[in-house]
């Protein structure tokens, strides 16, 4: 075994203190060589006009002391075949300059100190070592550090403590920011056809994918701890054209892999660099099967991921299983990603092996003592690191902590280390310095993706057994009387040969509607089907299930069954709604309302009588007409005009309602009753914007777009559109497209610069007409004359 000696007491009291110390130096120690180390000669570079005297100061490494002549040239010993953390002190064990040395790399200097710097303010010492390695590779190809460096040495020939200075700390935290930007989880292409997720978003840092056969998996973009339940909760049994709930059951479990960066915050250094975009922020979770019975054609699947969350009560709604797994990942948090880097890079170990990981948290937990471990169960890590310092501090620890310090030495890269009383001082110095530069992304960033997600968030998901056909749209949702159109999609496996032919078979549960001309179950070799919903309708959740056996049949009439799917159609009880739907208002804001039916058009005049509408609202925030909680309308294409008169809540919604009356010679008949509400905003870091056009004539080429034109503000720190209305729209949709971005990270396709406004061209909403000719232009600016649309714009600062 590995063996380590060294002052418990003031390892952890500097590092979970993070604070500078004013005792005495210790008396200079002899330069020996320590076992398993690596003897390398190390240069340190002072810029031009630095005054300091080299031979007050020595090169702290691996606990030992080594001084610096004149030369700026010493020997030192390293971690064999790593990096080792280092720093220049003076006689007071003041930190002058840091980095890390290699075999290859071995100076110490303002660049060395600045990579340093950034590697902390950045968090990549938290980060796994594929990382860290391409930090250390591409840090001197970026741009942005030449201008880094440059602006570091007027600093440190002021002031050469300059690690300490608030000037510098802001241009650490000033280069952090132009050399990272905001990133957003990509859409995974699906694979097979055979897995249905019914909720395709992102939440909390986490995307449920299709993976198949039979199988799904997880995209994640934060390095949060998350872990993955899938519990069945329906089942279609072959043959049957419906779903059947079952008992709620556990099916499977899996650890969800976490990212290979941070995205919580500000990104990952070198992808936000150098433009290379996405790939290296999201990790795949191996598939995750979803188990079907021999006499199950379908099952319905919910999947329930639990990470951590900085939620009051997080565990609520778990299952005891599930809580005790929270809790465990709670405690991985602190040991793995919060104990073992800082102990680690200041004993100067730069990998551990994962097989000692148990016997670490083993180490960890022992020591921790009630107190912090309580802590730590309520997700307070800071005050768990404080309470396992104070527990320390009053002697209760040593040989407990011991263990950990030795597990670490162990399992890592290092071998026997002899630090000393005097020597453990000297290596944990820089750990103020350190601090503050963590403290330039909140405390530590793993933390970050935590407090901005949920503790528990679900999704739907069918299997099927097919992995040929898909019947499209997947889930419809259409009004009574009206009719959704259906097609089968075949993938390549099920391409024909020749004197083959297809032959489906359709069929419904026929509860609320029927397929084609008034069936339930018929046979063809069409590949799309019409369900009608039938005209009337009283039931609240109504839906239907549309399946489809496909065949492929010889010239003989021999059939072979290719696969099945399914699709399911919603039917909407009531026929017609208020537009515009879900509007934003703030004080003084008005909006015209009326009822339309479900695509749109006005309620047509009925063969006999006369549609009048009654006009109701909750009245807590404004008036119709500024006046009264009803209106009568006199016809069905008359509304009333809502007016906001609440110029103080932040936030509110406001209902409304409309009953829909025909009046004939038999009297006055409700025909529907609608219900909307009005989003109240009074925010003033909330701002609404309608869609605008632009023009563009470059020689005989015309461009025309639809965008969003958003004022800057001086202090905004990030800015995020969602898209509100768009009409016409387009498919798919722009209703509900949100973007975010921060005044100097951005897009260049989504966002540009005209004046003191942001442009939003994310929509791609006709992704620019170009036009060449007269006519063409004249249809073009015709048709974008018809175009509106609004955005809500919330600034954060």
């Amino acid at each position: 075994m590995k063996n380590l000696k060294i002052s418990l007491t003031t390892i952890v009291l500097l590092i979970f203190a993070l604070a500078c110390s004013n005792d005495e130096p210790a008396e200079q120690q002899s330069v020996k060589p320590i076992e398993g180390a690596t003897e390398v000669e190390v240069s340190v570079i002072l810029p031009s006009g630095s005054n300091l005297d080299l031979t007050t100061t020595e090169i702290v490494s691996l606990g030992e002391s080594f001084k610096v002549p004149a030369s700026g040239k010493t020997k030192i010993y390293v971690a064999p075949g790593n990096r080792s953390f280092v720093s220049l002190q003076d006689k007071n064990g003041e930190v002058i300059f840091m980095g890390f040395i290699t075999n290859e790399e071995k100076e110490l200097s303002i660049a060395s100190s600045g990579k340093a710097a950034l590697y902390f303010g950045l968090g990549t010492i938290f980060q796994v070592e594929q990382t860290k390695e391409t930090y250390f590779k591409d840090y001197n190809s970026q741009k942005e550090i030449i201008a880094f460096n440059e602006a570091i040495t007027p600093i440190f020939i002021s002031d050469k403590y300059f690690l300490k200075s608030d000037t510098f700390k802001n241009l650490v935290k000033n280069t952090i920011i132009e050399l990272t930007s905001l990133k957003e989880i990509t859409s995974k292409t699906n694979k097979v056809k055979d897995v249905i997720v019914n909720d395709t978003d992102e939440k909390s840092g986490v995307k449920v994918t299709n993976e198949g056969p039979l199988s799904i998996g997880f995209q994640s973009q934060s390095r949060r701890r998350s872990y993955a339940y899938i519990y069945k909760i329906a089942s279609k049994p072959i043959g049957s054209n419906s779903f059947t709930t079952v008992p709620r059951a556990l099916v499977n479990q899996t650890e969800i892999s976490r990212s290979d960066g941070f995205t919580s915050t500000l990104g990952t250094f070198w992808t936000g660099a150098t433009g290379k975009g996405q790939e290296l922020f999201i990790k795949d979770t191996p598939a995750i099967s979803l188990p079907l019975s021999d006499d199950e054609s379908a099952a319905k699947f919910e999947v329930k991921v639990i990470g951590l969350s900085c939620e009051g009560n997080p565990t609520e709604g778990m299952s005891e299983e599930e809580k005790k797994k929270y809790n465990d990942m709670q405690m991985d948090y602190f040991v793995f990603d919060l104990i073992l880097p800082a102990l680690g890079t200041a004993l100067g170990a730069e990998s551990f092996d994962s097989t000692g990981g148990e016997l670490f948290k083993t180490a960890v937990v022992s020591a921790l003592g009630s107190s912090a471990t309580e802590e730590v169960s309520k997700g307070n890590f800071k005050k768990a690191a404080n309470d396992f310092m104070g527990e320390f501090i009053k002697g209760n620890l040593s040989s407990t902590l011991d263990n950990v310090l030795e597990t670490i030495v162990q399992f890592s890269d290092l071998d026997n280390i002899d630090l000393g009383v005097g020597g453990t001082a000297k290596i944990f110095k820089p750990l103020a310095v350190i601090d503050a530069l963590l403290q330039l992304n909140d405390f530590i960033r793993l933390q970050a993706s935590a407090c901005t997600s949920n503790a528990i968030e679900k999704w739907e998901v069918i299997a099927s057994r097919s992995t040929n056909i898909n019947l499209l749209p997947k889930e419809s949702i259409i009004r009574p009387g009206s009719s959704q159109t259906l097609e089968l999609k075949i993938s390549s496996d099920g391409q024909l040969g020749t004197g083959q032919s297809y032959e489906m078979e359709w069929t419904t549960s026929g509860n609320y509607g029927s397929l084609n001309n008034g069936s339930v179950a018929f046979t063809n070799s069409s590949k799309t089907v019409i369900y009608t919903a039938n005209p009337f309708l009283s039931d609240d959740n109504a839906e239907d299930d549309v399946s489809v056996k496909l065949y492929i049949k010889d010239d003989k009439g021999n059939k072979t069954l290719l696969g099945e799917d399914n699709a399911i159609v919603k039917i909407a009880k009531n026929k017609y709604k208020i537009v515009p739907e879900n509007p934003y208002l703030k004080g003084g804001d008005f909006v015209n309302l009326s009822v339309v039916d479900f695509e749109g058009n006005p309620i047509p005049n009925p063969p006999t009588g006369s549609i009048k509408i009654e006009w109701g609202t909750t009245g807590t925030y404004g008036k119709y007409d500024g006046v009264t909680n009803y209106y009568n309308a006199p016809n069905q294409n008359a509304g009333p005009t809502y007016e906001c008169q609440d110029y103080n809540t932040k936030t509110g919604i406001e209902n409304i309602n409309a009953k829909i009356y025909l009046y004939s010679s038999e009297g006055k008949k409700l025909i529907d009753e609608v219900k909307g509400i009005i989003n109240i905003n009074n925010d003033p870091n909330v701002k609404f914007v309608n869609v605008s056009i632009v023009e563009k004539t470059v020689g005989i080429s015309f461009t025309i777009d639809a965008v969003f034109k958003i004022p800057s503000d001086k202090d905004a720190k990030t800015y995020k559109i969602e898209v509100l209305e768009m009409n016409p729209d387009s498919s798919p949709s722009r209703k509900g497209m949100t973007y975010t971005w921060t005044p100097t990270s951005y897009d260049n396709a989504k966002i540009k610069i005209d004046g003191d406004n942001f442009v939003f061209y994310g929509m791609d909403y006709g992704a620019g007409v170009h036009v060449s000719n007269g006519p063409g232009i004249a249809q073009a600016k015709a048709f974008y004359a018809g175009v509106t649309g609004k955005a809500k714009v919330t600034i954060t600062k």
